[in-house]
């Protein structure tokens, strides 16, 4: 089941959030402990969030949880790699959700095009005819 514009939107503000959590992973100098222990508390939350916002989704829940475990807590070492594959997810997802509504946008205007150019107009007059 597609995505609905809301759905949709707030995985688009949690890409931009994911983005900077990675970016705040990979500015831990030293690969501190605490601070990385910190980065990934933030980062497990956004997973959560991301895990419920597609929760209607059977499909696109199961191929989150692969990539993208939920777990209870992210061990220090896995945090920048798991807030790559949760950005790299969300772009994809973000991406493949546009492309999907604007090709069901595009062949709805084309059927409706369709009907209209089909369909008479007036009195049994076609578009560009003369009374």
């Amino acid at each position: 089941m597609p995505l609905t514009a809301a759905q949709l939107a707030a995985l688009i503000r949690l890409q931009e959030t994911a983005e900077e959590v990675l970016a705040s992973a990979r500015a831990v100098e030293g690969r501190s402990h605490t601070q990385l222990g910190a980065v990934g508390e933030q980062l497990q939350g956004l997973v959560t969030e991301v895990a419920r916002v597609i929760a209607d989704d059977a499909d696109l829940s199961a191929e989150f949880g692969r990539v993208v475990p939920v777990e209870e807590e992210i061990f220090w070492r896995d945090v920048e790699p798991r807030a790559s594959a949760l950005v790299g997810w969300l772009r994809g997802a973000v991406q493949a959700e546009t492309l999907q509504m604007r090709i069901v946008a595009e062949a709805r205007a084309y059927a409706d095009a369709r009907v209209r150019a089909e369909r008479p107009i007036g009195f049994g007059q076609q578009p560009g005819e003369e009374a």
